[in-house]
């Protein structure tokens, strides 16, 4: 088993438990931490900062490619399995853009496990209750995300209630989120189910050539809280996985930008 870094806050057991439970058993985790890894590899075999290449250029390249991995993965999105496709058509699809080593490693899910589910135009993945969005943070420290800085799809999911919290009726949520950000309100999709919405974290810091994945749930942090009500890391191995060109060398890396200017 890969050795992952965890972090809990408060008792927030049950959701975690559930979650990484619920979506390593279907092989969504494993799907997530190719598609990272692809991605990850992908874009540093690119990274050549004589051109230009900087923070923000890692951080937007990796969102790209990862996105379209996800996608690839899930069968949602270009790669959504049609009624008409053949088997070689298929294979053809999925196949073209990746080295042989990411094909065969590809883990194999059926289609409609996993739906594409935006969220007011950030592009998310759902499996049953719980969604999944993406976030870069590359130049930062992963549990010092300032939520209330980023989209505000991303702040709204960070208001999500708390886990431990029993449910309020939808008009205290509502004069709740009004309060805290006059007409700024987050509004969720309407769905006779409503998906928990979770975030997978990634980055590849270009001072030090590390990168990370972590899969949590937000929680606003305005007054400086802690940025997590339980998260853990799921990359496995990290950078010492032995891929060729997956580790950045600090040697080649300028300064970073600031942290305001390295998250999409």
């Amino acid at each position: 088993m890969y050795d992952v870094v965890v972090a809990i806050y408060g008792q927030r057991m049950s959701e975690y438990a559930d979650a990484i439970r619920e979506l390593g058993d279907c092989g969504v985790i494993r799907a997530f931490q190719w598609a990272w890894g692809s991605a990850r590899k992908s874009t540093l075999k690119s990274f050549d900062p004589k051109t230009g290449h900087d923070q923000g250029w890692l951080g937007y390249t990796a969102y790209k490619i990862f996105t379209a991995r996800l996608d690839r993965v899930f069968s949602t999105g270009h790669f959504e399995v049609r009624s008409n496709q053949s088997q070689a058509e298929r294979q053809l699809l999925v196949s073209t853009g990746l080295s042989e080593t990411e094909y065969l490693t590809m883990p194999t899910l059926p289609s409609g496990l996993v739906v594409h589910d935006d969220l007011n135009g950030s592009q998310g993945w759902r499996r049953e209750n719980w969604r999944t969005l993406l976030q870069s943070f590359g130049g930062q420290h992963v549990d010092r995300i300032m939520w209330s800085q980023k989209s505000q799809t991303k702040r709204g999911v960070a208001r999500q209630p708390d886990p431990d919290q029993q449910p309020l009726p939808r008009d205290v949520l509502d004069l709740r989120m009004a309060a805290d950000l006059g007409d700024e309100i987050f509004a969720p999709p309407e769905t006779a189910h409503q998906a928990v919405t979770l975030v997978c974290a990634y980055a590849i810091h270009l001072a030090s050539g590390e990168t990370e994945l972590h899969l949590g749930r937000p929680r606003q942090n305005r007054r400086g809280e802690k940025a997590w009500y339980w998260r853990k890391r799921i990359d496995p191995g990290g950078d010492n996985d032995g891929d060729e060109g997956g580790v950045l060398q600090p040697s080649r890396a300028p300064s970073p930008l600031p942290a305001d200017k390295l998250t999409l």
